[in-house]
């Protein structure tokens, strides 16, 4: 058996890095800084795991097996953090963004690009919900106002 090359202890230690910043997030009360880096790396290490399965033969099918499951449980654990990341922000949007706004330019950043897009887009939805909601109340009061006078 090939002694393990450098870049397999570099994805091994992305991939632990990964789950810790999984738990993480999981336990932490409030968002943490995004693993942008981290994120990226795992991203590359699973399209180069792919990329080696391909070139694989069909004579090899064991070792093609494992490193499909290798690597569909990294992306479990990408999609899991990254899903953590979102249901955390759905549920303290306003929160998150009065936080943004007044973050130092100099620390490390709290969103990623694609959760500050998600971010506007949902706190946009979130204001024309209650729009629509008030507007509707103001013209149910109206009517009950107008009925009784």
């Amino acid at each position: 058996m090939a002694e393990p090359s450098s870049s397999d202890d570099v994805a091994l230690t992305d991939i632990e890095l990964l789950q810790a910043a999984w738990i993480n997030e999981l336990r932490a009360p409030e968002l943490l800084p995004h693993e942008h880096e981290l994120v990226l790396r795992v991203k590359e290490q699973v399209a180069e795991q792919e990329a080696r399965v391909e070139e694989l033969d069909e004579r090899d099918s064991l070792l093609r097996s494992l490193y499909e499951m290798d690597n569909e449980r990294t992306n479990y654990q990408l999609r899991s953090y990254l899903r953590t990341r979102l249901e955390k922000l759905t549920k303290m949007a306003i929160f998150i963004a009065r936080r943004q706004g007044e973050a130092d330019a100099e620390a490390r950043p709290l969103l990623s690009r694609p959760e500050q897009n998600f971010l506007g887009k949902y706190l946009a939805l979130y204001q024309d919900h209650i729009d629509a909601e008030a507007n509707q109340r103001e013209s149910i009061d109206y009517r009950v106002f107008s009925a009784e006078s």
